[in-house]
C-alpha cells in the first residue's frame, strides 16, 4: 500500500511539473488500481485554439506506473487539420511541458537549460522541424547549441525601447517567458507614444519577432519607423 501511494505522489508531481495541473489527480489514482495500462484525455483553451493531449501511462512487472508521454492536438480556428506532436518523459533527450509542447506545435521556439542530442548536452534552444518527420508522424527538432550558436535574447530586447525593462526582475520575467515559447505582449515607447506589440523569441536569425494587434507579423523597420 504505502509502494501504490509513493507511485501514486510521484506521478502527481510529473503531472503538475509538466503543467497538466491536479484536476487529472482523481482519475489518475483510480485508474492506478486497473493494473493495466492506460490513458488519460486533457483538453485546455488558449486563445482561439482548442488543444486536446493524451496522457500515456505504463506499468512494470512489480506494478509500478510510470508517465510515459503526451500527445498534444491543436485545433485552430480556420484550419481544418489539427497540428500533432508527440512528446516523450525522457531523461536522454529533453522533456517539454504541456506549455511548451503547445508553443513549439504553433511555431514557436523553446530553451531548455540541458538537451542531450548527438553525443552533446547542454543549454539550447529548439523548434519543430515540419520537413523532417520520422515514421511515427513525429518531427523531429531544429537544434541551435549555446553559447556556440550565439544567440543573446537579453542582448536583442535591449536594442528596442521596452517599456519595464529598467527593472531586473521585469527583465528576467520577461526572458523566462519567451524561453518558454511564449508570445509576449510588450510596450515600446516611440516619438514620445506608448504602442502595444506582442514578440517572440527567433533563435534562428538570432533576432526577435513582432506582432501587431491583429496578430500579423510586421518588420522590425516598421516598428522602428
Amino acid at each position: 500500500m504505502e509502494k501504490k501511494e509513493n507511485n501514486y505522489g510521484q506521478l502527481c508531481r510529473q503531472l503538475q511539473f509538466s503543467g497538466f495541473g491536479r484536476g487529472l489527480n482523481d482519475d489518475l489514482k483510480t485508474l492506478l488500481d486497473s493494473g493495466a495500462d492506460f490513458e488519460l484525455p486533457y483538453v485546455r483553451q488558449f486563445g482561439k485554439d482548442q488543444v486536446q493531449a493524451t496522457l500515456f501511462f505504463g506499468h512494470d512487472e512489480n506494478g509500478k506506473y510510470y508517465f510515459n508521454r503526451f500527445s498534444i492536438s491543436v485545433y485552430s480556428e480556420g484550419e481544418t487539420t489539427p497540428q500533432q506532436q508527440t512528446y516523450y518523459i525522457s531523461r536522454s533527450f529533453v522533456q517539454f511541458t504541456f506549455l511548451e509542447g503547445y508553443n513549439l506545435l504553433k511555431g514557436r521556439s523553446v530553451f531548455k537549460a540541458k538537451v542531450g542530442a548527438e553525443g552533446m548536452e547542454g543549454p539550447a534552444w529548439l523548434r519543430l522541424n515540419n520537413e523532417d518527420v520520422n515514421q511515427y508522424g513525429n518531427r523531429r527538432f531544429h537544434i541551435y547549441n549555446e553559447p556556440r550558436y550565439g544567440y543573446n535574447l537579453a542582448g536583442e530586447l535591449a536594442q528596442f525601447p521596452i517599456q519595464g525593462l529598467s527593472d531586473e526582475e521585469n527583465v528576467t520575467k520577461l526572458l523566462r517567458s519567451l524561453e518558454k515559447g511564449n508570445r509576449c505582449p510588450v510596450k515600446l515607447l516611440l516619438n514620445g507614444k506608448e504602442l502595444a506589440y506582442a514578440i517572440e523569441a527567433l533563435p534562428e536569425v538570432r533576432s526577435i519577432e513582432f506582432y501587431d494587434n491583429n496578430d500579423q507579423k510586421i518588420s522590425i523597420s516598421t516598428v522602428l519607423s
